[in-house]
């Protein structure tokens, strides 16, 4: 699992996978700090991951709002 781990966190790309009932199970760094700027704590469901980004904090800019 370690190596599986230390390949994700290497990803080009923010990344994260929840399991059926929303909870995260593998977040790569990446994302980790995105959730961290959403979300003081960082983010440990799908429903707490949908809250921050519809009303993320000022401090962070949404590119494009429509998607």
């Amino acid at each position: 699992m370690d190596r599986i781990k230390e390949s994700f966190d290497s990803l080009p790309i923010a990344a994260c996978f929840f399991d059926k009932n929303g909870v995260v199970r593998l977040i790569n760094r990446r994302m980790l700090a995105i959730t961290n700027w959403l979300q003081k704590g960082g983010i440990q469901s799908l429903a707490e991951m949908q809250s921050a980004l519809q009303a993320p904090p000022a401090s962070v800019c949404c590119l494009d709002p429509h998607l």
